[in-house]
């Protein structure tokens, strides 16, 4: 997890620092105090995944290439066999990080079930 302290965000727990490199490498910001788990990360950068422009989406054969150039040479020479680089089926990743910054809001529901009420009310 990561709290943002009003200009940057800081790892909670030692060791885990790659939440808080990623959120401020993103430019996100939050209201200070605000605290994301990797979880929460996580959700936050599939949904805008789905939403981004699709030029700024890599997705089928470019993706296969990006990981094959980015891993394969690596991982064959240190593996036994050869390695598999073909992301799952439908599997998107951003190119380009969105254009707008991205200010982080947690709505204050404590289960799923109140989360999806208030935005379906």
């Amino acid at each position: 997890s990561a709290r943002y302290d009003g200009s940057e965000w800081k790892q909670l727990h030692p060791g885990h620092q790659p939440i808080a490199t990623l959120l401020n490498r993103l430019d996100w910001t939050a209201e200070p105090g605000e605290v994301l788990s990797h979880d929460e990360v996580d959700a936050a950068i599939c949904a805008l995944t789905g939403v981004v422009d699709p030029i700024a989406r890599l997705e089928g054969a470019a993706l296969e290439r990006e990981i094959g150039d980015g891993i394969r040479v690596q991982l064959e020479r240190d593996a036994a066999e050869p390695v598999r680089t073909t992301p799952p089926r439908g599997y998107v990743l951003m190119q380009l990080p969105p254009l707008e910054p991205v200010r982080v809001q947690i709505v204050g529901a404590a289960t799923l079930h109140e989360m999806i009420t208030q935005v379906c009310a």
